[in-house]
């Protein structure tokens, strides 16, 4: 479980099975950094009452070369600990950034959603509001203006 890394080796699982000397090179590089940063724990102590937690999410718009196709991230984290995160190709091709950050923006609050209901089962209901941080100004203007734009499909 380390999401610093998960965006490099969802590249690197791309090549499996037609790598060269490049992708060798750099999943070494992953495995180097990864047995140098083995002891960065995930760690959540058990207690705290009030759990609360918040989301981050960003795109990389048409980042990848032939297919035009962004890239979602998001990070869920819980007292400085990161405990849900995605790094995923998005389904279709965005027609500009606002879209694919919007894109991410609801993938990242789809895994909030389920993570709050879990929550509440675990005996952790929120109290308050989850604070999504996000770098797009039109994208949180698109949310915080529901009717002004047509629906996108995620």
């Amino acid at each position: 479980s380390r999401p610093d890394v998960a965006n490099a080796v969802g590249e690197l699982s791309k090549f499996l099975s037609c790598y060269n000397r490049t992708h060798w090179d750099a999943a070494r590089r992953v495995l180097k950094y990864l047995k140098a940063t083995s002891t960065h724990d995930l760690y959540l102590d058990g207690k705290a009452r009030d759990v609360t937690y918040e989301m981050n999410t960003d795109a990389s718009f048409a980042c990848q070369p032939k297919e035009r196709k962004s890239v979602t991230g998001y990070v869920i984290q819980m007292a400085d600990t990161s405990v849900s995160w995605c790094s995923s190709t998005q389904g279709g091709v965005s027609l500009s950034i606002a879209e694919a950050e919007l894109i991410a923006l609801s993938e990242g609050a789809k895994e909030s959603e389920w993570l709050w209901h879990l929550l509440s089962e675990m005996g952790f209901p929120q109290k308050v509001p989850v604070q999504v941080w996000c770098d797009s100004n039109a994208a949180i203007s698109i949310v915080k203006n529901p009717g002004k734009h047509k629906t996108i499909s995620t």
